[in-house]
């Protein structure tokens, strides 16, 4: 995807789609704001850490640090967007931009190599990078929010929240599901309702931070509910297929991937196994795989050549 002027998107199209990593639906970029709001605060509010240095150090030397390395953060990445971005997304893939951008920081703060008030501050700076999705309505990568924002320039770039944007994807109309529109309705309105909730207050821990909001919780069996719009988008992935004879044909990756990520959301609700650590992860992963990929086949293609 070549880089393009900031304003340039299309938050969706008139088939129901919208491209994963570049641009946003609704549901996904309200639940960017909520996560940037989140974590904000549950890093200066609720962080024993920031709290006991507070207590020791005083808040203004506190928010100075903290406001150092936030503005460090801004500055390493606004470089490394600037070099790197329009190589890795144009010349490469997305799936490695991602390893770049979102792997050194996440391996440094999971080791325990960088100090945490530096950890703390990526923290914020993710929390403030989701606000900026929201504002310029960017699906990609949160951590290139705002070199994307100061730079006017969004590439697809893949992050962890896009498992959301593609089931959300999978959900809008088109006009395969308006031949049974009982169905294509019943389908978003769990996916909204079990899935919105299960997201909110299960994947971001926002239940395990404030007990009040424990009345809120609900059965975890309520997550099965998310295996009736799966079966509902495997129908239709089914019927893609056999219309358009292709695995990577759109309709066919909209409802597979959108039924694939909801399986694995119900399950991961169910037993209580899936947390936004977990994608963190997953994202991360992946993105490496894809760069020993590709790094493997430009080398043989350099060899046979």
């Amino acid at each position: 995807m070549k880089g393009k002027k900031m304003y340039q998107h299309s938050e969706t199209t008139n088939n129901g789609m919208f491209e994963i990593g570049y641009d946003i639906g609704s549901f996904g970029r309200w639940f960017r704001l909520y996560m940037g709001f989140l974590l904000i605060s549950l890093l200066l509010f609720i962080n024993p850490f920031v709290s006991s240095t507070i207590a020791s150090d005083g808040m203004l030397r506190v928010a100075a640090e903290l406001g150092g390395y936030i503005i460090l953060w801004v500055g390493i990445y606004m470089a490394a967007f600037h070099f790197l971005a329009k190589f890795l997304c144009e010349k490469v893939h997305p799936w490695v931009a991602t390893a770049v951008f979102l792997g050194p920081p996440l391996v440094l703060i999971v080791m325990g190599i960088i100090p945490p008030m530096f950890a703390t501050a990526f923290g914020i700076y993710v929390g403030l990078s989701f606000i900026v999705m929201f504002a310029i309505r960017y699906g990609g990568c949160e951590v290139v929010a705002i070199p994307t924002l100061v730079l006017k320039q969004r590439y697809t770039v893949y992050c962890p929240l896009n498992a959301i944007d593609v089931v959300e994807r999978a959900a809008l109309q088109d006009e395969m599901s308006k031949k049974d529109r009982f169905l294509g309705i019943v389908s978003l309105g769990i996916v909204t309702l079990v899935g919105g909730y299960f997201s909110v207050f299960n994947m971001s821990g926002v239940i395990t931070q404030f007990p009040a909001l424990g009345i809120l919780e609900i059965n975890s069996n309520w997550a099965l509910l998310l295996l009736v719009p799966a079966l509902y988008y495997l129908k239709n992935t089914y019927l893609a297929y056999r219309a358009q004879a292709s695995l990577l044909a759109p309709q066919v990756r909209k409802y597979g991937l959108g039924a694939a990520f909801l399986i694995i959301f119900a399950l991961g609700f169910k037993f209580n196994q899936l947390q936004g650590f977990h994608l963190w992860i997953g994202t991360v992963g992946f993105g490496v795989l894809y760069t020993v990929y590709e790094i493997f086949r430009r080398t043989i293609r350099k060899v046979r050549g």
